[in-house]
């Protein structure tokens, strides 16, 4: 099966790596394509139960995309999404499920496994020279790799 990925996304996303904001625009388009192909996807269901479900797609046998719910008083739902075997954007949403609103979202961008934007709970960019940030990125770097390389077995 053949990629619908586009050409021009692929390089233009090797073409404008060390421009950041650049680069969060083209992940941003990455995810969305890799969005609208999911219906394409295998599809595994690795839990699905009252208390959550873990999901994973994959193309051509290779992990684009792991969804996790934790169901609870509030919802824990977190997207991962990979291009090229590499983490490359990172969702979560908590919604408080009695009042149904969110509680809880943040977004986070990797490049070459390294964390380039995090936007957080109120919208805004987390400023990449806190330990806050610092962290974060070597919390995901470790977890994104540990999970993408669960979903190959």
């Amino acid at each position: 099966m053949i990629s619908k990925l586009s050409l021009l996304t692929v390089v233009l996303f090797f073409g404008l790596k060390g421009q950041s904001q650049n680069t969060v625009a083209l992940i941003d388009l990455v995810v969305g394509e890799i969005t609208s192909e999911l219906a394409e996807c295998r599809k595994v269901e690795e839990v699905n139960s009252e208390q959550g479900y873990r999901w994973l797609y994959y193309r051509n046998d290779e992990p684009v995309l792991i969804e996790i719910m934790e169901r609870g008083r509030i919802e824990k739902h977190v997207t991962w999404f990979f291009y090229n075997k590499q983490l490359v954007y990172t969702e979560t949403v908590w919604m408080d499920s009695i009042a149904g609103r969110k509680v809880h979202t943040e977004k986070t961008y990797h490049y070459q496994e390294a964390m380039i934007a995090w936007i957080n709970n109120e919208t805004t960019f987390v400023d990449a020279s806190t330990d806050e940030f610092r962290d974060l990125d070597k919390t995901l770097r470790a977890y994104g790799k540990e999970i993408y390389l669960a979903a190959l077995k």
